[in-house]
């Protein structure tokens, strides 16, 4: 059995998110499984910039720039996708469902440090790729790793990290 250590954080997101869904906009059929991006309401516990992934839609605070934007995304905006796409490719083909890889996310920091890495992975990647990526950059990645993420990683372990995707170790 799965003791939650987040239930009110679980809570508020659920019902934040069963709130959204009044403005959304389709995804282009390259992003798949991806389907839409979702406005949801602004959450006291997470920054503007929050995104959140759950199955098939990618919910944010603010749609309008993705409205502007699409069908041609800004590089950071594509780079973002290859990462929220990474969680939905992940979070499908997860054997239990669903909900099943939520509360694992949620309670077992080795797993989402597992599932971050490989969205941050593509994203820095593809960052590096469209040059979008500077000389402070791998600092602030490992920063936000470190602190955005409930203990999921040390900022020490998260820069090293970073630095290896850099270098193409991983």
């Amino acid at each position: 059995m799965i003791l939650l250590r987040w239930p009110l954080l679980i809570v508020l997101v659920l019902l934040a998110l069963a709130l959204a869904g009044c403005s959304s906009v389709e995804l282009p059929e390259r992003w798949l499984p991806l389907e839409e991006v979702v406005e949801r309401p602004s959450l006291p516990f997470a920054s503007d910039r929050a995104v959140t992934t759950l199955g098939a839609t990618v919910y944010v605070t603010h749609l309008d720039p993705w409205r502007d934007e699409l069908p041609d995304l800004p590089p950071g905006r594509v780079a973002l996708l290859l990462h929220e796409q990474e969680h939905a490719k992940r979070q499908l083909a997860y054997g239990a469902g669903l909900t099943a890889w939520v509360l694992r996310y949620l309670n077992d920091p080795a797993f989402r440090w597992e599932e971050e890495r490989a969205g941050w992975a593509l994203e820095i990647r593809e960052r590096r790729r469209v040059g979008l990526w500077s000389a402070g950059s791998a600092e602030s990645v490992a920063r936000g790793l470190a602190a955005n993420y409930d203990g999921m990683v040390s900022y020490g372990d998260a820069l090293e990290w970073v630095r290896g995707v850099v270098a193409g170790r991983f």
